[in-house]
């Protein structure tokens, strides 16, 4: 039985469902629901698995998320990209989508080495590379690319092409890189709709892809190792893409 929802819990969660208000109604007709259901889910599970303390590790996220939507309201351009530890691994989510991202990527990796978090995975909306019908990849993310790449991050994970697709570590220009690529994961499989992967050959650095099934690439994250399993919904068709054991990240390897 799941213990009762505590105050401070239930209290955030009420005030984001609100602030989507502050979203055009077309976006809030879309993503809205899905939106407020992910950021209920993400609070429940830190309460499960931490208590109290994963509701602390919450607040940096709350306060990203009510800053963004408010400036929504307002018509700003701010930056609301922000950096936490996740499973041992930093994880910075990078708002490529509103004025500042290219400054504060470059700020925070030079404020944080990540000595002590030698994995770490970045996200933002457009990949920036991509094999898929109706959207695809997009240069203007390029900037982030090669800040990452020169910190030697592991980990990019991208939506936008409503399908699943994994490629091989590269560089910014889309070379494969075994000792110090970047993995880049594209996962636009939540349920809206499927983008049909191009006929013809697949590019040589596309590892794995599908466009049949809707469901969620579940990703471990150590402190110096990750591993991703995709995994269907209930109902939808099977695929399998798993990494067989951890892989090392980058900073890490001899």
């Amino acid at each position: 039985m799941r213990r009762a929802s505590p105050l401070a819990l239930r209290l955030s969660v009420w005030a984001y469902s609100h602030l989507l208000r502050a979203y055009p109604a077309s976006f809030r007709a879309e993503f809205g629901g899905e939106m407020a259901l992910l950021f209920s889910d993400c609070c429940w599970d830190e309460w499960r698995s931490a208590g109290p303390a994963g509701v602390c590790r919450l607040r940096r996220l709350d306060a990203a998320l009510t800053a963004e939507v408010l400036a929504v309201a307002a018509g700003l351009t701010l930056s609301t990209s922000w950096r936490t530890a996740l499973g041992g691994a930093t994880v910075r989510n990078v708002y490529a989508g509103i004025g500042g991202a290219n400054g504060w990527l470059a700020a925070d990796l030079a404020e944080h080495p990540d000595a002590e978090y030698p994995c770490t995975l970045a996200y933002w909306h457009h990949p920036r590379f991509s094999f898929s019908t109706g959207s695809g990849a997009t240069s203007a993310v390029g900037p982030l690319w090669h800040l990452l790449y020169e910190a030697r991050a592991d980990v990019v994970l991208n939506g936008h092409s409503h399908n699943y697709q994994r490629w091989r570590p590269m560089d910014p220009d889309g070379d494969l890189d075994r000792v110090a690529g970047i993995r880049e994961f594209v996962v636009g499989t939540g349920g809206r709709s499927h983008y049909a992967l191009p006929s013809g050959a697949a590019p040589e650095n596309l590892v794995s892809a599908q466009a049949d099934a809707f469901g969620i690439l579940r990703l471990t994250l150590k402190a110096e190792a990750y591993r991703w399993r995709w995994v269907s919904a209930a109902g939808q068709p099977a695929f399998d893409d798993a990494s067989d054991h951890g892989v090392r990240c980058v900073r890490t390897s001899p």
